[in-house]
């Protein structure tokens, strides 16, 4: 046996283990994403009783080791000559932040950029067990709640 093929060998169980781990939370990002943007649909559509929103899915497709390709669903708002893109991340975001109220960061578990092209925002996705939490990015880090309220504040002001 060659020295790659014993070392391919004793990796084998860890490297398996790893992938199936990595699958798994990917695929919770995933299914995650997409709970996320069926929500910012339906508030769109509340919000839009005339009708003058563009709203379009797209889907933004990632290479991955783990689960080959795959794609995660995000939006693209337009009104008038304005659009505004949601753009979801693929799971692995490196970094913390701070949910309000608590004293300790959190690793964030996936992203969505808000882009019109010339202003963004970050909406970044913590886990708390099997709940999710959504938190706008803010100088210093310390995470704004998301909902209803700033989704379209947010939405208002990429538009404008």
């Amino acid at each position: 046996m060659s020295v790659l093929t014993d070392y391919l060998k004793t990796e084998a169980p860890h490297v398996r283990d790893e992938s199936a781990r990595q699958k798994a939370a990917k695929l919770d990002w995933k299914h995650s994403a997409e709970h996320l943007i069926h929500q910012m649909n339906e508030w769109l559509k509340v919000a839009d009783q005339e009708g003058l929103l563009h709203v379009r899915e797209i889907d933004h497709e990632f290479e991955d080791y783990d689960l080959g390709t795959y794609s995660i669903k995000g939006l693209a708002i337009t009104l008038g000559r304005s659009t505004l893109r949601i753009i979801p991340s693929h799971l692995n975001v490196v970094g913390a932040i701070q949910p309000p109220g608590e004293t300790g960061r959190r690793k964030i578990d996936g992203r969505f950029m808000f882009d019109n092209g010339t202003d963004s925002g970050l909406l970044y996705r913590v886990k708390d067990g099997d709940r999710d939490i959504w938190l706008w990015w803010t100088h210093g880090g310390i995470g704004k709640p998301f909902d209803r309220e700033s989704f379209e504040a947010t939405v208002v002001s990429l538009l404008r």
